[in-house]
């Protein structure tokens, strides 16, 4: 499948974190899409056009959580 050897390539090249349940995992295609989101990687299967996409529209959110989370919590370092 395009999209499966295309989130191999992303993991290979992009993904500075390891991924746990690898790429044919909802949570690893999810893992792997939002750091190629952070690298700003070039994706060239509609499929995952269309679930990064999805993935922008959501990350910015939970990253906003969890930026309120350390505050909250007092890890200043964490959130500077």
């Amino acid at each position: 499948d395009d999209e499966l050897d295309e989130l191999d390539l992303l993991y290979n090249n992009q993904c500075r974190v390891p991924v746990k349940g690898g790429v044919e995992n909802v949570h690893g295609k999810t893992n792997i899409l939002i750091q190629a989101y952070i690298s700003r990687a070039q994706l060239h299967s509609f499929s995952l056009v269309s679930d990064m996409s999805y993935v922008n529209q959501n990350v910015v959110r939970l990253i906003r959580a969890l930026f309120e989370v350390v505050l909250k919590r007092s890890w200043a370092t964490l959130s500077s």
